[in-house]
C-alpha cells in the first residue's frame, strides 16, 4: 500500500481529521498488536473487522496473547486429527525433513509422544526445533528426527490455517483508556465474543464477555464524538446480545461467490471516506493488482517505452483522461486520471485509480504518460461499497 503525503478522498478533501478512533473501523486501523499508535498512511493496510463467537483455548504472557477456536468452524477437528494420526502411524508415510532444507515459518508434521500434530517451525537448535502446534495453540520442542514433511491431504484449501487462531490484544493501558475489557478478565474455555481486526497471526483482536455486562465490548466507548445517527448505527450492531455473524478465519475465503448472504471475507481497506462509504479490495483483487503493478513498472521503467507514450504534443489534456504517473513516494508508476488542470493547462492534479485515497498534485504534463491499451483504465481493482445500517447488522458486503 502506498505511503503518500497526498492522502485525499475522491473529492479531494483531507480525511486525516476524521480518521481517529471514532468507530471500530478506526480502532482496528489505528493500533499495532502491541497497542502502539501508527500513522494514518500505514493504517490503510489494515482490514475490516469481523465479529464472531469463540472459545478461548490458551492464554500466553498473562494479558497480551491468546488463542481461540471459532464456534462455527465447519471443519471437524476430531476427524482431522484421527486421519492425520492414522496416516503418519504408517512408517512408509513418514518422510523425515533434511535439516538443511527446513524453513523457518514452514508447516510440517511433528511427533509429540505418540501423537502427530501439524506444526510451524519457529527456531532451529542443534539437533532439535522450537515449534508452534497450529491446531492446539501450544509451543514445544521436538528432536530433529521427529519432524516430517506434511502430506498435501492435510494442508491447503480449508486446511490452510489451524483449528485455533492466535490473537493479540492492544496494551492494557490502551484498553483501559477506551473502557474496553482486558484479557485478564477472561479464562481458558470461556465462550467470548471476539472482534478480529487484522489478517495475519497473531491477529489483533478485541474480547468481550457473553455473560458479564461490564466486560462487553462497549460501542459507546469507541464512538465518542460521532453524530447521533452514526452512534445509533454502531450501538445497534455492536451491542446486539446475540452476534449472528458467520465469520471466516485467516486463510479461508468463499471459493466462488465472495458476497453470499451471511458470509464474510477479510478485506483490505483502500480508502475510508466515512462510516458508510468505504473503498475495499478483496484477496483476488490484491493479487491482480500486484501482478498489474509489476507489469506497469517494467513497461514504464524502460526509457524507450516512456518516450513513445510521452504526453506532450500527443493529446489534448482533459479531465478524466487516463494516464500514467510516477509516484515519488512509493517509487512506482500508477494508473491515474486527470482530476483538474491549471489555467494554462501545463500542470495537473491526478487521481490514482487503483488507490482512490491518493491524489498527486502539481504534476507537469511532461511527467505524465499516455496509458497503453494493455493497461485499460476502465476497471479499478478497488471496489466501492456502501455500508448501510441493515448491511452493518450482519456485515453483508455488496459491490456497487
Amino acid at each position: 500500500m502506498l505511503d503518500t503525503a497526498e492522502l485525499n478522498s475522491v473529492e479531494g478533501d483531507p480525511i486525516e481529521g476524521d480518521y481517529g478512533i471514532k468507530s471500530l473501523l478506526c480502532l482496528a486501523t489505528s493500533v499495532h498488536e502491541d497497542g502502539t499508535p501508527i500513522k494514518t498512511t500505514d493504517s490503510l493496510r489494515r482490514h475490516l473487522p469481523i465479529r464472531v463467537l469463540a472459545t478461548i483455548k490458551s492464554i500466553e504472557e498473562g494479558t497480551t496473547k491468546f488463542a481461540i477456536s471459532f464456534n462455527n468452524d465447519p471443519r471437524d477437528a476430531r476427524e482431522f486429527n484421527w486421519k492425520l494420526n492414522s496416516f503418519y502411524d504408517d512408517p512408509e508415510n513418514r518422510q523425515e525433513v533434511d535439516s538443511r532444507n527446513v524453513e523457518i515459518g514452514g508447516t510440517y508434521v511433528c511427533r509429540i509422544g505418540n501423537v502427530y500434530e501439524r506444526c510451524r517451525v519457529e527456531k532451529m537448535d542443534t539437533g532439535s526445533y522450537q515449534i508452534y502446534l497450529v491446531d492446539s495453540a501450544k509451543f514445544s520442542e521436538v528432536p530433529a528426527d521427529d519432524l516430517f514433511h506434511i502430506d498435501a491431504a492435510f494442508f491447503g484449501g480449508d486446511l490452510d490455517y489451524g483449528f485455533v487462531l492466535r490473537c493479540s490484544t492492544p496494551a492494557p493501558d490502551y484498553l483501559e483508556a477506551l473502557k474496553l475489557p482486558n484479557l485478564n478478565q477472561f479464562r481458558v474455555n470461556e465462550v467470548v465474543e471476539v472482534i478480529i481486526c487484522s489478517l495475519l497471526e497473531p491477529c489483533l483482536a478485541l474480547l468481550g464477555s457473553t455473560t458479564k455486562h461490564f466486560s462487553r465490548i462497549r460501542a459507546e466507548s469507541i464512538i465518542q464524538g460521532m453524530s447521533g445517527e452514526d452512534t445509533q448505527n454502531w450501538q445497534i450492531n455492536f451491542l446486539d446480545p446475540e452476534p449472528s455473524l458467520s465469520g471466516v478465519t485467516s486463510g479461508q475465503y468463499p471459493p466462488a461467490q465472495p458476497y453470499l448472504f451471511e458470509m464474510f471475507t477479510l478485506l483490505t481497506v483502500v480508502a475510508f471516506i466515512s462510516l458508510e462509504k468505504v473503498f475495499i479490495r478483496d484477496i483476488l483483487s490484491c493479487i491482480r493488482l500486484s501482478f498489474l503493478q509489476e507489469i506497469i513498472n517494467d513497461f514504464c521503467g524502460a526509457d524507450q517505452c516512456r518516450q513513445q507514450m510521452q504526453f506532450l504534443d500527443r493529446a489534448d489534456p482533459l479531465p478524466d483522461l487516463p494516464c500514467v504517473v510516477f509516484d515519488e513516494v512509493s517509487k512506482q508508476y500508477l494508473r491515474a486520471k486527470i482530476l483538474r488542470l491549471s489555467g494554462d493547462r501545463t500542470i495537473a492534479d491526478v487521481l490514482a485509480v487503483d488507490y482512490p485515497n491518493v491524489v498527486i498534485k502539481g504534476i507537469e504534463l511532461g511527467s505524465l504518460y499516455l496509458l497503453s491499451d494493455r493497461f485499460n483504465c476502465s476497471h479499478s481493482v478497488s471496489q466501492f461499497v456502501w455500508l448501510t445500517l441493515s448491511m452493518m447488522r450482519s456485515f453483508i458486503i455488496f459491490q456497487a
